[in-house]
């Protein structure tokens, strides 16, 4: 097996890994958390892309000083949601991120560092 077909199959692992973990944090940790935040509007949980629901996931996963330097950023309508997630929500969005992230990384890496002859 060359290192072409292992990174095939961890990459393959990464993308389902993802989209398994997307669904189910947008459809179920996402609604139970946008009705314990009180806010004038109602949000949805999917916009044009659903990288939306990444955005949120990496605020409630980062680490507590990491989230206090996103408090000023375009994160800021996003931070009310690391206050009200509990153990399934942060757990799930770390899942998340681990997945999409490292989907990613194996992609760059499998596109630039794996020659292809």
């Amino acid at each position: 097996m060359t290192i072409f077909e292992v990174l095939a199959i961890v990459w393959c692992g990464f993308l389902l890994a993802t989209a398994v973990t997307w669904l189910s944090f947008s459809r179920i940790n996402f609604r139970n958390m946008s009705q314990r935040v009180v806010s004038d509007r109602s949000e949805e949980a999917v916009d044009i892309l659903g990288l939306r629901i990444l955005a949120i996931a990496t605020v409630i996963a980062v680490p507590e000083w990491w989230a206090k330097r996103l408090e000023n950023g375009p994160y800021v309508s996003m931070i009310k949601y690391r206050s009200v997630a509990n153990t399934s929500d942060r757990r799930m969005a770390l899942l998340l991120i681990v997945s999409s992230y490292g989907f990613a990384f194996t992609a760059f890496v499998g596109y630039f560092f794996i020659p292809s002859r």
